[in-house]
Formats: C-alpha cells, structure tokens, sequence
C-alpha cells in the first residue's frame, strides 16, 4: 500500500489574498471618511471659538477702559467717547462701529485717541471683528440709568453669539 502524500500549505491562495485586501481597502476607505469629516467639524469649531474668543477679549478691553473712564458719552448708538485719564479732554477715546465708508468696514469694533472723531478714526486701532447687527434691535452701546451697556454679536459659519456687558464708572 502506497502511503498517501500530507499536502501541506505554505502560504494564502491568491483568492484568499484578493478577499483580504479588498475588505481591507473598505475599512480603510470609510475610516479615511470619518476621519476628515471630524476634522473638518473640529477646524469649524475652533474658528468659531476664536471669533467668539475675539470678541470677549474686545468687550472685557472696552468694558475696563470706560469702567475707569471719565466723562464717558454715548454719541450715537455705535459710538461712544471718554477721558483716560478722567479730566482730560485732548485724552479722549472713542470706539465706534464702522460705518461702511471712511469710518471703516462695519463689521468691525474700533478704537482711537483723539479730540474728534476724525482724529480718532485717523489713529484708529481695530478690536474686534465679523460685528452684525443685534438680533435684539438694540444699539451696540446705549445707556439706561447710570449703567453703560455694551451689546457686541458677531457672525461665524452663520451662526450668531451676542456678547452683553453693563458698566458703571467708578469716577
């Protein structure tokens, strides 16, 4: 009696292999999916952070400016002047919202030294930026008793976040 060969295997078919790298080749193609698309969420979401970021540093700057301020003044719903220090007036401030031409772009909260508001708007500094209107209605500055309130929305990604603040001057 003949004995019968053991055939043994050294390795995959080529049928195995194809089978193998195709189902590879799909789970690494939906995992790339998934991995772009969460970055791309986090890199929308940190841009909408820095804006609002943006913004809160802009506010809390003007908020300690005119809590020290003197003789502040709401000239207009998007502009505002005070004295630093208090009792000076070739030492006024302004902050205003662009007005779309000279003044600058509107989406943008200024801030300048100067007697005028054209000598402040020539040594203008901006502060914060991607400024819209107030869902509310409200002026970005306005007054109600004593207390000066600061309302700031700013648009990213079309979404909206509106910033409040109400100061009272300390002089």
């Amino acid at each position: 009696m003949q004995a019968q060969a053991i055939r043994i295997s050294k390795g995959f078919s080529l049928i195995e292999l194809t089978v193998a790298l195709t189902v590879f080749a799909i789970i690494i193609t939906a995992s790339g999916g998934t991995f772009a698309s969460i970055q791309q969420a986090w890199q929308r979401q940190k841009r909408i952070i820095d804006t609002v970021q943006n913004a809160r540093w802009a506010m809390e700057f003007m908020v300690n400016e005119l809590r020290v301020g003197g003789n502040l003044s709401v000239v207009a719903g998007d502009r505002v002047r005070f004295e630093l220090p208090p009792g000076g007036p070739l030492n006024r401030v302004w902050y205003w919202r662009g007005n779309g031409g000279v003044f600058g772009s509107r989406s943008i909260i200024f801030r300048g030294p100067g007697t005028g508001w054209g000598t402040a708007n020539s040594n203008r500094q901006e502060l914060s930026n991607l400024i819209v209107d107030n869902p509310t209605g409200n002026d970005i500055f306005r007054v109600i008793s004593n207390l000066y309130i600061i309302e700031l929305t700013v648009e990213k990604d079309g979404q909206q976040y509106t910033l409040r603040s109400q100061v009272k001057q300390r002089n």
